[in-house]
């Protein structure tokens, strides 16, 4: 006996031409086709939809481009370990950038330079995907200012920014201001605009820096390895000196022109590589240079015919008075001034040190705001203020203790710290003979 067919489940009339599941397996492609949504070729245009506020996205690195006035110059010392770390686990903090009207690239915009030149080199050597974006913030663009302080401030937070660098970066930020002002700017008035962009740095050290990088950039490799302690010196000395200069009819830039910066320059030349700066020989050669020519040959067509610029026509004023101005140090004692300079600075200590005939060593030690965690140091440095102390102060009577310790520490030439000691206590035993009598330093000799 023969079965009866099955009922046909499609509607009479009806020919689709395919079986079943070939029908259901069509279906589920053609859902899945319109769900999936490719990731985009380039993260340029969803930038286009971000509007003013911050928001992440992934950019191309070839998009981006580093900061070109980044206060640190030099290439960073750990660049080649960031990169092997990033090579290994990849980027995982995001970099900001942000883009300057008008331009089609993006810049980085608080820190993070090192780390897209080290992605950008990794795309360009291995050409991996992953390398080819990178993680950013993207923040509508505010100012030149807020960029340049913004790198400042990132900077100064790793630690790895030189004296120089942040003067530089401080002359910069300065000049911006001065030029957005319809006036010009005091002293102070730059010191509120520059914090004001949350840039830490007191009045006094926005002096000395913005006087550095305005005036010893013909100093070359020894300006960039200066510091505060050779600035306090050269500041209020060669005002000085341009004050004297003035009198006699000196133009200040013309000053500088002639007569300064041909020193600085042979200084420079002549010193060797890796050479510290000698303020106190610095001073005493422009001193010299400028009693050859007392005054001017001829007016100067370039001071009388230029139009006066708010940002360079004068220096920034000395952070103390007039009237406690630092003297210029005499010769006779620039190298007892100068060796404990030296000292300091070896011993990783920042000294109050003010040129003083009349003092006994012609120099007056001050702590300030020294933090001194080194007993020998302390003990060396309190050796320093009792010889420097005249004999009616505090210091010359206070009770000077050094142990065996201290002495195995000053005859050991491995460390820079006794070294500089030893070498300030021989400049010392020379000269002290002409500082007690009143006389040069030959005649002390004799």
């Amino acid at each position: 006996m023969s079965m009866p067919p099955l009922p046909s489940t499609e509607s009479p009339g009806t020919d689709t031409g395919l079986a079943p599941e070939s029908s259901d397996r069509d279906r589920r492609r053609r859902i899945a086709e319109s769900l999936r949504v490719g990731n985009p070729t380039s993260a340029e245009p969803n930038l286009l939809t971000l509007g003013e506020r911050p928001s992440p996205v992934d950019l191309e690195v070839e998009l981006i481009r580093p900061y070109e006035f980044n206060p640190r110059q030099r290439r960073n010392g750990m660049f080649e370990s960031i990169k092997a770390s990033i090579a290994a686990g990849g980027l995982r903090n995001p970099i900001t950038v942000t883009r300057r009207p008008g331009e089609t690239h993006y810049i980085v915009e608080a820190g993070g330079n090192t780390r897209l030149v080290a992605v950008q080199e990794l795309w360009a050597e291995t050409g991996e995907a992953r390398f080819r974006t990178i993680p950013a913030l993207y923040r509508p663009w505010r100012s030149e200012c807020h960029v340049l302080s913004a790198h400042l401030i990132e900077n100064e937070h790793r630690g790895d920014l030189t004296f120089w660098d942040k003067a530089c970066a401080l002359r910069a930020l300065a000049d911006r201001l001065l030029a957005e002002a319809s006036t010009p700017l005091s002293l102070r008035q730059l010191h509120d605009g520059i914090t004001a962009f949350g840039v830490v740095v007191n009045l006094a050290s926005l002096s000395h820096c913005l006087f550095a990088a305005q005036r010893l950039r013909a100093l070359g490799p020894l300006a960039e390895g200066m510091g505060f302690p050779e600035v306090k010196l050269l500041q209020p000395g060669l005002n000085a000196l341009v004050k004297r200069a003035e009198d006699d009819g000196w133009a200040r830039g013309r000053l500088y022109r002639e007569i300064f910066e041909p020193v600085f320059r042979a200084m420079a030349s002549s010193a060797p590589a890796g050479a510290s700066l000698d303020a106190i020989a610095l001073l005493s050669q422009c001193e010299s240079a400028l009693a050859r020519r007392p005054s001017p040959d001829d007016p100067d067509p370039a001071e009388s015919e230029a139009t006066p610029s708010v940002s360079t026509s004068t220096d920034p004023p000395d952070p103390q008075d007039a009237t406690t101005a630092t003297p210029l140090p005499s010769v006779r004692n620039r190298h007892i001034h100068q060796r404990v300079l030296q000292f300091a600075r070896a011993a990783g200590i920042t000294l109050d040190l003010r040129a003083d005939d009349a003092a006994p060593l012609g120099v007056r030690i001050g702590v300030g705001g020294a933090v001194v965690s080194d007993l020998r140091v302390g003990q060396a440095l309190s050796v320093l203020r009792s010889l420097s102390a005249a004999d009616g102060e505090r210091a010359a009577h206070d009770l000077v203790t050094v142990d065996r310790r201290f002495l195995r520490w000053l005859m050991d030439a491995r460390d820079p710290a006794a070294r500089a000691l030893w070498a300030t206590l021989s400049a010392i035993r020379q000269n002290a003979p002409a500082l007690r009598d009143g006389g040069t330093a030959e005649e002390g000799a004799r």
